[in-house]
């Protein structure tokens, strides 16, 4: 996964590179209802709207995700108490399990 990331990002820095070399013209921004006019390349104000637009787009999305990282927090607990407890029911003199490996990856934890 972490390595998709790293493609995507040098295929998009690679892309804003070409493009910026081939749009060296300049733009003109009136910036209304504000009295401000805005001289900038047009590869600043493209590759500016995008990063605008991934940032508006990652702020929109961030409650859902935190939320569903919650949950699977917290299911993730539950099962590991339901393993805990299948365990020694089945056996009351044995040792507790050691915990598996499927919780912590639902909740997104490394380590122990």
């Amino acid at each position: 996964m972490r390595f998709l990331a790293r493609l995507f990002a040098f295929a998009f820095a690679l892309f804003a590179i070409l493009f910026a070399a081939a749009n060296p013209g300049d733009l003109t921004v009136e910036l209304w209802p504000l009295p401000y006019v805005v001289t900038l390349p047009v590869y600043a104000a493209i590759l500016g709207a995008a990063v605008f637009g991934f940032l508006a787009g990652a702020l929109a999305v961030w409650p859902s995700l935190h939320r569903s990282q919650r949950l699977a927090r917290r299911e993730a607990k539950e099962i590991a108490a339901l393993e805990e407890e299948t365990a020694r029911l089945r056996d009351p003199d044995a040792p507790p399990p050691k915990r598996s490996l499927f919780p912590r990856l639902l909740s997104g934890r490394k380590g122990p």
